[in-house]
């Protein structure tokens, strides 16, 4: 489990110990402040998870070691402040994961992935405006074309290109 350390800028992870127990486990800090969200993928082919960590000043991807241990994030500019949510998943159809971003504006960032754990510069999406910033993504195969739609919530919002 991936948890925000209060308002430092820091993340915890807690192991479960298979009888429904966490333990603290680790704390690594985000190289931006207020995390919001964790998304969690292996954006390298064939390797480890991931963290993808929303935060203040865009997202931290911290390479997972394949032990519940992490190394150090690099960040990646949304070009907005403050990233609010992210998820992963196949958004550009080659083989490679890419994280879709929404920020506390009306701009969401799409970052194409390499394949190798690393993440290609933002490209930014207009969401629709309404009352209030995009703060939950989810994204799932809606209509059956194999590629994975992008709905956001809160306001209810839809991508327009």
């Amino acid at each position: 489990m991936v948890t925000e350390s209060g308002g430092s800028g820091a993340i915890a992870i807690l192991m479960n110990d298979g009888r429904g127990h966490f333990k603290l486990t680790a704390t690594y800090d985000t190289p931006s402040i207020e995390p919001a969200s964790t998304a969690v993928a292996a954006l390298k082919k064939g390797g480890n998870l991931d963290l993808v960590v929303s935060c203040y000043g865009g997202i931290a991807v911290f390479p997972g070691n394949g032990d519940g241990t992490f190394g150090v994030a690099t960040l990646y500019s949304t070009n907005e402040v403050g990233a609010m949510a992210s998820v992963v998943a196949h958004f550009s159809g080659d083989s490679n994961l890419d994280v879709a971003t929404a920020t506390v504006g009306y701009v969401g960032s799409l970052f194409y992935g390499n394949g190798d754990g690393t993440l290609q510069q933002a490209v930014p999406i207009n969401l629709r405006q309404g009352e209030g910033g995009t703060t939950t993504l989810v994204t799932a195969d809606f209509n059956k074309t194999v590629f994975t739609t992008w709905p956001s919530a809160h306001p209810p919002t839809w991508l327009s290109s």
